[in-house]
């Protein structure tokens, strides 16, 4: 996650590149996410008056004994308000520059 000045976050999503194009291009809108697996889940946490939700997930083994830290920790947001989500792009590839 990048963050060029307060208030604004980049995020990137994961996704079949088909669902991906399909956003960016306006061909389709994001759906609520209502898997059972889903942290969120459909709504059982009641946090409406909430735009965005930001949680750490503790996952993997530990680093090493009492390191407080595991292979696989990482933090996610959760946007619950889509009129908070201002644009969908599609990264750039990296180029080699020879100047």
């Amino acid at each position: 996650m990048y963050s060029s000045r307060p208030g604004l976050l980049f995020g990137f999503h994961g996704c079949e590149q088909s669902v991906r194009d399909n956003i960016v291009s306006g061909r389709a809108i994001l759906k609520p996410s209502i898997n059972g697996y889903d942290w969120l889940g459909v709504g059982s946490i009641q946090l409406e008056p909430f735009d965005s939700v930001r949680s750490l997930f503790v996952e993997g083994e530990e680093l090493y004994p009492g390191a407080g830290f595991h292979e696989k920790n990482h933090i996610q947001i959760c946007i619950r308000n889509p009129n908070c989500i201002k644009s969908f792009f599609v990264p750039r590839v990296e180029v080699t520059w020879k100047g």
